[in-house]
């Protein structure tokens, strides 16, 4: 009898990691995941797997990701680290690491040594800041009045300035910290980095990633640095962040490390890592987690709308990414405050009796980045003190701002719904009646760890020379009885709910 094959994906994100193996052969998926917070909140200063510094500045301590690699592959099983044949990475974007001369640690590490032994040594910097942080507000200005006659980052970078995105964060920390950038050789996306300790060696970072940055090109098809932005943070920043390389690169075999310590194929090749979002290969999706991000893919490069964001995703292809900075948090307050925790009672709430739009909120637990907004709730015509309002009112509201912003994006048929909120059936048929299509969901495993499968999925295609709209109909495996059709009635009622909530978001303004 044959033996199996797999795929392997791994996620570092903002609050846990996750490994998993797709069966090449039966399309079996299994993924394993931890909590930061769970298994390292009594070692780090962590709180929600981050460290909250002060003046909206959130960072995440590099050991600690180094330390969850480790914990990944010692939690797998030995058969699957033995016959994965493929390695993809994913992790969140716009997290970058710091190191000195590190190139040389990754061609000679120590089996008997884990990978946070052998490689925090070469660490320049402690912590690095992650997408929650915004604590960049001066240097986004100082970006866009040098860029001003220029046409500004857009049209340099088909981005906005912004201020979770490395160029900004790292003028912030060149200015107060000099002495660490001195002493940084080597400047890498998250996901490179952890594709460097995959292959043995230092990596570049991808398109899916690498235009997170603000120092991009926009040529996704020779994709690289834009000097012009990169000599006004830096003259020498262009030498620390080495090359970019195009989604999906096979970037090696497997290093000899993972295969002494961890008895990996010594044969697996291991693909670019990319970031979260563009690791999917869903299309057009609903990513409803901590954060919501809406995703759909463009026929060419274009500037950003000053709310999305353009991401490299597949080869020579983008996306427009369009992040809602409040998403499955506030949920989980929600719950906790009008249905006594339980997650059953919070979605009957939102569903039975429900007028459709007739209450909106802002529901800006935190700041928001889509809009540009401040903190803070504003309920239209109710109060706090309303359980069934406060619930319906999120519910609708969240998806009204989500279709409010994605206009300029082509909907189609179907809109997968994916991560925590997938599961909820109250949130795949409001996004089916505001949207006026088809949503769907995949298996619970399989929607809770899309990004991981996701990258399963690109190391599949590889693997077995497919598409990725193939590897998507082979192994996606979609949740039974998930499919919720838009309701006529519905749909007419959340257009006029619509407008209102347009105009009630303009007022905030």
């Amino acid at each position: 009898m044959a033996r199996p094959r797999y795929a392997c994906g791994i996620e570092l994100s903002s609050q846990g990691a996750g490994i998993g193996f797709l069966d090449l052969s039966s399309g079996d998926f299994t993924p394993f995941s931890f909590s930061y917070q769970d298994v390292f909140g009594d070692r780090y200063p962590i709180d929600g797997g981050v460290i909250r510094m002060g003046n909206e500045a959130i960072h995440v301590p590099q050991t600690m990701l180094l330390e969850a690699q480790d914990r990944l592959f010692e939690m797998a099983p030995k058969e699957f680290i033995e016959n994965t044949i493929r390695y993809k990475a994913d992790c969140m974007q716009h997290n970058e690491t710091f190191t000195k001369r590190v190139d040389a640690g990754l061609n000679r590490m120590d089996p008997s040594k884990t990978i946070a032994d052998n490689i925090s040594p070469y660490f320049s910097r402690e912590t690095t800041p992650i997408w929650e942080d915004r604590s960049t507000g001066k240097e986004v200005e100082y970006l866009n009045e040098q860029l001003e006659k220029h046409g500004g980052m857009s049209a340099l970078t088909a981005n906005r300035t912004e201020k979770r995105f490395p160029a900004a964060q790292l003028i912030k920390w060149i200015s107060e910290r000099p002495e660490e950038y001195g002493n940084t050789s080597e400047i890498r996306a998250l996901s490179a980095f952890v594709t460097s300790i995959l292959a043995g060696k230092l990596v570049g970072t991808d398109t899916g990633d690498g235009w997170g940055t603000n120092l991009n090109t926009m040529n996704i098809n020779n994709p690289g640095y834009q000097t012009l932005i990169t000599d006004l943070i830096d003259k020498d920043l262009h030498k620390k962040l080495g090359k970019m390389v195009h989604y999906d690169t096979r970037m090696g075999k497997i290093s000899e490390y993972i295969v002494e310590r961890f008895g990996a194929n010594p044969e697996a090749y291991v693909l670019a890592g990319t970031g979260d979002n563009p690791s999917y290969l869903l299309g057009f999706f609903l990513s409803a987690g901590t954060s919501w991000t809406l995703n759909g893919e463009l026929p060419e490069v274009v500037q950003t709308n000053g709310e999305d964001n353009i991401f490299g995703c597949k080869p020579g292809g983008v996306m427009s990414l369009v992040c809602f900075s409040n998403g499955g948090r506030i949920h989980e307050k929600f719950k906790d405050l009008y249905a006594g925790g339980s997650w059953g009672k919070y979605r009957k709430i939102a569903m039975e009796n429900n007028t459709p739009g007739k209450r909106l909120m802002l529901p800006y637990l935190s700041e928001e980045s889509v809009p540009d907004r401040k903190a803070g709730i504003v309920r239209d015509g109710f109060d706090d003190s309303d359980a069934t309002a406060n619930i319906q009112a999120l519910y609708a509201s969240q998806v009204l701002a989500a279709r409010l912003h994605s206009q300029h994006m082509r909907i189609p048929d179907t809109i997968w719904v994916v991560a925590g909120g997938g599961k909820d059936p109250a949130l795949r048929q409001t996004v089916a009646d505001v949207f006026g299509c088809n949503t769907k969901t995949m298996e619970k495993k399989y929607s809770d760890h899309a990004a991981v499968f996701g990258n399963c999925m690109a190391g599949a295609a590889d693997f077995l020379d497919m598409s990725y709209n193939e590897a998507l109909r082979t192994f996606a495996r979609e949740q039974p009885n998930s499919l919720a059709t838009p309701r006529p009635k519905h749909v007419e009622a959340f257009k006029e709910a619509l407008e209102r909530y347009e105009q009630l978001e303009k007022k905030s303004a």
